[in-house]
């Protein structure tokens, strides 16, 4: 859960990237612009909102780091073990 919580604003930011860059948008922390979606849903605000997410890395990044090492350990660990 932690993992999760610490890696959300990343996640939002990569999905923010994925979903512009797909429908021809253009995003930056100026303000939303417009971006006509399916059905005709304007998701500017949208990705406005889950591109600003990305300043919250600024607070998570260190546990993030944690995170990252701890997984990587784990799977070492488990390598290890399952050559065993």
């Amino acid at each position: 859960m932690l993992t999760l919580l610490a890696w959300a604003p990343f996640l939002s930011v990569l999905f923010t990237s994925a979903v512009a860059s797909a429908m021809g948008c253009r995003v930056d922390e100026a303000g939303s612009h417009p971006c006509p979606g399916p059905f005709g849903l304007d998701l500017g605000e949208l990705l406005y909102a889950t591109g600003m997410m990305g300043w919250l890395m600024l607070a998570t990044a260190p546990v993030m780091l944690l995170t990252a090492l701890a997984w990587v350990v784990i799977l070492l660990l488990w390598a290890v073990r399952r050559a065993r």
